[in-house]
């Protein structure tokens, strides 16, 4: 199905001025909309998209200024193109009323109909590239939403037949313990209970990553420690084994969704454990406000990252090490790149040649709304 011919409102007391331009339009692939008063031009707008519109200045009881400056002031037509058409002498005053007003150009009469038309189609051409942009954002919206929707599904149908491989691996190997089987009998099971458990562990990542902005959580304001106290707790485990060494600054209150932020630091810390050098893992948490954001990092005395690789790490599936060397899925950190720009922010790493990391990712403090990328 085609988009319809773009519309152009001409708004004009004098009917005989209406007929006039829509005569010097008549070459315009455009449907012409005409409007005899500032109210009815308003009343239009409601109902209807117009792809620009053609504003006298001079009309009785509401003028072209008034008009404009409604017409910036409601969402449906704050960015709608309006040019004044006037009478009136090219005065210095008069084409800064008309800028102030909301004007993206002003035209004197009488008319000139070749820069008339030259003008209206330039404006024509703009609305079609951005509905050709809406369109194509749209349909890679679509797209997005397909993919996760088949990474959940897809995850969600192997996890059964993943439980029944563990499961069956495990009664296999007590049902083998007490035989005389060969070393290599023994060394086929574990390789099927450590890739079964990795492949768990990669279905347990793509739902992770997919639940990013779908959680239906309203984003509110927030306490960051207490976030970065869940985040621990859920490591605990880790955190003891590795005996890390965490350190929590003064932390702010922030604006947004509880489980994607507590998913954030998790994912950041976790990464700073694993991957370690042979000293016990050091974590500092702290923030800085600059300008609007407030500036949330999460260092460590990790192994590193190489400097041509701190914008690849945050891609999906990318992975710097081996899985001899470090077990992961690579969508960690695309997870935590995903969820900052859910929240309206930016995610970046610094990192030393020698070693040690830090993580940044900028969130809007508690006192604002942020503008999504879901806006």
């Amino acid at each position: 199905m085609s988009d319809p011919r773009p519309r152009i409102l001409i708004v004009d007391d004098q009917p005989a001025n209406l007929i006039a331009i829509e005569a010097l339009l008549d070459e315009c692939d455009a449907e012409l909309v005409k409007a005899t008063s500032g109210q009815r031009a308003l009343e239009l707008t409601i109902n209807n998209e117009f792809a620009l519109i053609l504003l006298d200045i001079q009309m009785p009881e509401m003028d072209g200024y008034e008009v404009a400056s409604l017409l910036r002031n409601h969402s449906k037509t704050q960015v709608t193109p309006i040019v004044f058409l006037t009478a009136l002498n090219k005065s210095d005053s008069i084409v800064l009323s008309a800028y102030s007003a909301g004007a993206v150009d002003l035209l004197f009469k009488p008319l000139n109909p070749d820069i008339l038309l030259s003008k209206v189609r330039v404006f024509l051409e703009l609305y079609e590239s951005r509905r050709e942009l809406d369109r194509a954002n749209g349909a890679l919206e679509k797209k997005n939403r397909e993919v996760n929707e088949f990474a959940s599904v897809a995850a969600h149908d192997i996890k059964a037949p993943l439980r029944r491989i563990a499961t069956f691996s495990g009664f296999l190997e007590k049902e083998l313990a007490d035989l005389n089987v060969s070393e290599d009998v023994t060394t086929y099971i574990e390789t099927i209970q450590r890739n079964s458990c990795r492949l768990t562990n990669l279905v347990e990542d793509l739902l992770q990553f997919a639940r990013v902005g779908k959680s239906g959580e309203p984003m509110r304001a927030l306490e960051l420690a207490g976030i970065a106290s869940r985040a621990l707790e859920n490591l605990a485990t880790e955190i003891a084994e590795t005996e890390a060494s965490i350190k929590i600054a003064d932390l702010p209150s922030v604006w947004g969704d509880e489980t994607l932020l507590i998913q954030l630091l998790q994912n950041l810390i976790a990464n700073a454990l694993k991957f370690r050098t042979e000293e016990h893992p050091s974590i500092e948490i702290s923030a800085e406000r600059i300008g609007d954001r407030w500036h949330i990092a999460v260092a460590d005395n990790g192994i590193g990252i190489p400097g041509a690789d701190r914008e690849r790490i945050f891609g999906t599936f990318e992975r710097l090490n081996s899985q001899t060397m470090f077990e992961g899925s690579g969508l960690g950190l695309s997870t935590c790149r995903k969820v900052v720009e859910h929240h309206g922010g930016q995610i970046w790493v610094e990192s030393g040649d020698s070693g040690g990391s830090t993580f940044y990712a900028t969130l809007a403090p508690a006192e604002e709304t942020p503008k999504t990328e879901d806006d």
